[in-house]
């Protein structure tokens, strides 16, 4: 059995806050199954060495896992990694799921360093706090403090700054003011408000050549939620979807490895019927957009794979949430997770 959280202080890095803390994570398991490599004595002979000296070198795929939050061990919420490999195929090649790590509150939206070797996650079951921590949850230091909510962290593609959303609270606390959409600088501690025309932004993204993309309302007038795709400075470069209209919100988004499809969570609250969570897929001008799911069940959190068109959600179609696999072009679907408990918030890992 694992150990629980332990806590200690630390010093304040946002200046409004006096205090801040740093968690100690001690992992119930961590990859503890490397094996040493067997050093053999082998006699080659000279023709053989010329022949395997002309092969040209096959390049590696990037070996991938498949993370995501797990509560099946009551009072702590584990976040779990499979080895998915193989997505060139219909049948992806799943490896068995291991714990990597545990902590004693709330846990949601994870997200990994370009490297694989750092976690950016939100803590706390009301008003998340934001932490970065090594992929097995040891060092972990609290970024944002407990008077106030964070949401939807993203490494930057350096993987020297995190993005996310920040709802600063009013004096005494009492209350949290409008959303902002901030960045924190690992190197230097610094955390800068970014993109201010923002109108209540819900989700932040880090694309290619220092771009955004955000999910917001258009204003206070004009509540309908899109998503929106800016450059460094604001400027906007696009809004999709062009059906925005036809959905009550747009919850969540993730983007293709070449930037030129864009899958989102919508849902719709008709007047009469039953309302429907669906994740659906549009390319960048907006249109030919498909429903992936189709209204079984309430799907949400889609994360692309970096490799393949495989998008990884989370739903629960067949009763409690479980981690499923589904093929863009074909909507072959795959269930990867059959635990009672709760599995939420896939996020994707290129192993370092």
């Amino acid at each position: 059995m694992g150990c629980r959280v332990e806590k200690t202080s630390l010093s304040t890095i946002e200046p409004q806050y006096p205090t801040n803390t740093i968690r100690t994570i001690r992992p119930t398991k961590i990859e503890q199954n490397a094996i040493e490599p067997v050093t053999q004595s082998v006699v080659v002979s000279p023709a053989l060495v010329a022949t395997i000296n002309k092969i040209t070198p096959t390049p590696t795929k990037a070996s991938l896992q498949l993370t995501y939050i797990s509560d099946r061990h009551s009072g702590l919420y584990g976040v779990y990694a499979m080895e998915v490999n193989c997505l060139e195929t219909k049948e992806p090649c799943l490896g068995e799921s291991k714990l990597l790590f545990e902590w004693d509150d709330g846990v949601s939206r994870i997200n990994w360093s370009p490297d694989g070797k750092r976690i950016a996650f939100i803590s706390g079951m009301y008003g998340g706090i934001l932490f970065l921590a090594d992929w097995n949850g040891e060092n972990a230091i609290q970024i944002t403090g407990t008077c106030a909510a964070a949401d939807s962290p993203q490494w930057s593609p350096d993987g020297t700054q995190v993005a996310f959303i920040y709802i600063p609270a009013r004096p005494g606390c009492e209350m949290l003011d409008y959303p902002q959409i901030r960045i924190y600088d690992s190197n230097t501690g610094e955390i800068i408000q970014i993109l201010n025309e923002a109108y209540s932004p819900r989700r932040i993204y880090w694309l290619p050549d220092s771009k955004f993309a955000y999910i917001a309302m258009n204003s206070e007038t004009d509540r309908t939620d899109m998503i929106n795709i800016v450059e460094a400075d604001g400027t906007l470069i696009q809004q999709l979807p062009n059906n925005a209209n036809d959905y009550s919100h747009i919850l969540d988004a993730t983007f293709s490895p070449d930037g030129q499809q864009v899958a989102f969570m919508a849902s719709i609250n008709p007047t009469f019927g039953r309302g429907t969570d669906d994740i659906y897929v549009t390319n960048l001008k907006g249109s030919d957009t498909i429903n992936l799911t189709n209204g079984s069940g309430i799907n949400l959190a889609p994360a692309w794979s970096p490799i393949e068109d495989w998008i990884a959600f989370e739903s629960n179609r067949n009763g409690d949430y479980e981690i499923y696999l589904i093929k863009t072009d074909d909507q072959e679907l795959i269930e990867i997770t059959h635990n009672p408990a709760s599995e939420t918030d896939p996020a994707w890992r290129i192993l370092p």
